[in-house]
């Protein structure tokens, strides 16, 4: 059995997750880095980085059934007060989703 699209898929998920994550680099300020409920640290890159990852996928292997289990929670994203980081993590991934796309 070939698995050429999925390894296609995978490349192309993790190149446009390190290009997030290189983004987000290089603006880090220590005000960028929050808590997560468990109180360990977590970045727009990496909540960006998740998302890129599971939509692109999501894109190319569809409709084959995609199941991805991830470390960051959307539950800490909607609590009070997350509304601005929120935003910052959706523009990033829509700036590197249309990067791919142009």
């Amino acid at each position: 059995m070939s698995y050429e699209k999925e390894l296609a898929a995978a490349k192309k998920a993790v190149s446009l997750a390190v290009r997030l994550s290189q983004k987000v680099q290089k603006s880090l300020l220590q005000s960028d880095v929050r808590k997560k409920s468990d109180k360990s640290p977590v970045t727009a890159a990496d909540y960006g980085s998740q998302a890129v990852i599971s939509l692109v996928l999501q894109r190319e292997l569809d409709p084959e059934p995609l199941y991805v289990i991830a470390e960051e929670k959307a539950e800490d994203l909607q609590k009070n007060g997350s509304q601005a980081f929120l935003e910052s993590i959706t523009k990033l991934v829509n700036d590197v989703l249309a990067s791919d796309e142009s």
